[in-house]
């Protein structure tokens, strides 16, 4: 399924040109029964700024990586970072299959080493990433 509504960031972030889409919301929801379900963490971001631009506090992001349609499956990066006087940094990266087994949400961890890579080489086509890993193909 290629669609020319998402774009990737140059780490593989998967962004909708809007938000609006059906299966970006569908992901999203998702994500959110996977928090509610303790599968994974919140997201939160504590980090400010002060006078001088030196960073303080601490971030959980949560990243779409990639969305598999049918039957729904979230690539997902869960992006933890800290402030200091120097910027802000990854602390650690960790990726997730989101997906839904006899009705309950399941959170199983992801490969690192083939999650970005995969994503990045996907450019814009929906599920290709997702499909690449299981299959454990090279892009």
């Amino acid at each position: 399924m290629s669609t020319v509504n998402y774009r990737r960031t140059q780490y593989g972030e998967l962004l909708p040109k809007t938000e609006d889409y059906e299966i970006w919301q569908t992901a999203k929801k998702l994500i959110r029964e996977a928090v509610k379900e303790n599968q994974i963490l919140e997201s939160f971001d504590t980090i400010h700024f002060d006078r001088k631009r030196r960073a303080s506090g601490s971030a959980l992001h949560h990243e779409i990586y990639d969305i598999l349609p049918d039957p729904l499956i979230v690539l997902l990066c869960v992006r933890e970072t800290e402030g200091s006087k120097y910027g802000v940094g990854t602390k650690t990266k960790n990726y997730y299959y989101i997906k839904i087994v006899s009705g309950k949400v399941i959170a199983t961890i992801a490969p690192k080493t083939l999650c970005a890579r995969n994503a990045k080489a996907a450019q814009c086509e929906l599920g290709c990433a997702i499909e690449t890993i299981i299959k454990k193909e090279k892009v």
